[in-house]
């Protein structure tokens, strides 16, 4: 298939909504693609307030908005593979299994396009962070707040900013016991407020070091240092079934 468009967004998460509808407002025909089978990237398993209002509200509000305008085409299950010259994109999408075909190729001509495809976590470094139960904190939170999921019963996670606390936030109120090491020695007190008032553990100024065991445990020690020969101290460990 082939199409046309003055604007090609790619992405359908906060950013490429907004780049969307910004687009259709000043009257430009708009492709709007996303690879996933819903619109809303990272706000699919958002807990927070977007402008002063829940997630899923903004979302549905914005989604609507998209849909009821003439001049915006929405491409979900769509995966752009290729950006070419002259403003040539190359899109996969892939059909509802009740369809003959399984896919369909597009060529797609716009004259702009709009790369709006997100952040992708960074895991922390350390020992034996890829084995079976280590994964990233987006993905514990996804499995939580989107699917409904616990993917662990006892969750440590691992940070060196602000925004794990969400995660291990809304783990706590879904009921899973979970334990927060912070490389941080003062993190903001409304974070730590807020953790304590969920139940979360918090562990300030700690790194992890390795995780052991079949039935995994993290070894965390103090960020300013490490195990001391001389003494043959281990730092301390958690039992744990995920880390993150």
């Amino acid at each position: 298939c082939e199409a046309f468009c003055d604007v090609l967004v790619i992405g359908a998460g906060p950013a490429g909504i907004e780049a969307a509808r910004v687009a259709a407002e000043a009257g430009l025909d708009v492709i709007l693609v996303e690879r996933d089978f819903l619109l809303g990237g990272a706000l699919l398993h958002e807990s927070q307030a977007i402008e002063d209002t829940d997630a899923r509200s903004w979302l549905s509000a914005r989604e609507n908005g998209l849909r009821a305008s003439p001049n915006v085409r929405i491409l979900s299950r769509a995966t752009a593979f290729g950006l070419y010259d002259n403003g040539v994109a190359g899109l996969v999408e892939r059909l509802q299994p009740a369809t003959t075909a399984r896919g369909r190729f597009w060529v797609v001509r716009a004259k702009r396009i709009v790369i709006a495809a997100g952040a992708l976590e960074r895991p922390l470094v350390f020992g034996n962070n890829d084995r079976p139960g280590v994964m990233l904190a987006s993905a514990l939170r996804a499995y939580a707040n989107r699917w409904g999921v616990a993917a662990g019963r006892r969750v440590l996670i691992a940070t060196n900013n602000d925004s794990a606390y969400a995660t291990a936030h809304d783990l706590a109120r879904a009921g899973i016991a979970t334990t927060l090491v912070d490389a941080r020695e003062d993190p903001p007190a409304s974070l730590l407020h807020k953790s304590k008032e969920v139940g979360v553990e918090l562990r300030l100024a700690c790194v992890p070091l390795r995780t052991i065991g079949r039935f995994a445990r993290a070894v965390v020690r103090r960020a300013d240092r490490g195990r001391d020969p001389a003494r043959g101290d281990d730092p301390p460990s958690a039992a744990l079934d995920r880390a993150a």
